[in-house]
């Protein structure tokens, strides 16, 4: 099946690297046209430049900022014509216990969770203009597992957003847009280089598969989700786990 994606506008927050970029691109493999939004950009915009230049924007600032959120979409739209596909994958991972920081607490809830609700709200009024859209949400297997390594802010950020992409999914569902989350279980990028070796091992050991994850797991299904394939899917959560984790 064809996934439809051809010259489809996507926005991918936290799309400088990680699961984020692996997705800019699969997606350009599949004829999209991208825009990055992330805090630094650079590096991303001249890799994914090179294969096709013409097709590939960045818009720097940081998503948690309603202003800046809102700058995203306007900036997409007016460099492509359109948005039809918002990939939320801009988020931080924070390990410290309950001992953690005030400032630490409000930092990852502001941008895993308000950063996605200020993204998705914007592209949702805009995709609803011509009746179709895309929302990919990423939450985390700490959602369900309450984390391993992950502190209470990361997990409480996770869990939230399966309830924030219910609530979406319900509001924009009316308007052709679906929206949908993607579990990760654990993932080799840089944000989870902080585990310790042998925990990762640990984790490997313990999952079906026998292998860690790869940020080219994760875009295999945000493409999925993004395609004509999935046009009855939303409201739904995908665990992209190897199997540590089966419900």
């Amino acid at each position: 099946m064809k996934t439809g994606l051809e010259n489809k506008v996507v926005l991918i927050t936290g799309g400088a690297s990680g699961i984020g970029l692996a997705s800019a691109r699969a997606l350009l493999e599949e004829g999209c046209r991208i825009v990055l939004a992330d805090l630094r950009p650079d590096a991303a915009l001249a890799e994914l430049g090179a294969l096709r230049s013409q097709d590939v924007h960045a818009v720097t600032g940081d998503i948690s900022v309603p202003d800046e959120a809102r700058r995203a979409v306007r900036e997409t739209v007016e460099r492509f014509g359109s948005l039809d596909v918002l990939v939320t994958s801009a988020g931080v991972y924070e390990t410290t216990g309950v001992e953690m920081s005030d400032e630490e607490w409000e930092r990852t809830l502001a941008i895993n969770v308000s950063g996605t609700f200020m993204c998705a709200r914007a592209a949702i009024a805009e995709m609803a203009r011509h009746g179709w859209g895309r929302v990919i949400t990423l939450s985390s297997m700490a959602a369900h597992t309450g984390g391993g390594a992950a502190g209470p802010a990361y997990v409480t950020s996770k869990s939230a957003i399966l309830g924030l992409t219910k609530s979406l999914a319900k509001h924009a569902g009316p308007h052709g847009v679906t929206v949908n989350a993607i579990l990760p279980g654990f993932i080799e990028t840089p944000m989870t280089d902080k585990i310790a070796a042998g925990d990762q091992e640990a984790i490997r050991a313990m999952t079906p598969l026998r292998r860690n994850g790869t940020a080219e797991d994760i875009a295999a299904v945000v493409v999925m989700l993004a395609s004509e394939g999935a046009r009855f899917i939303t409201g739904a959560q995908i665990n992209v786990n190897g199997g540590l984790v089966m419900d």
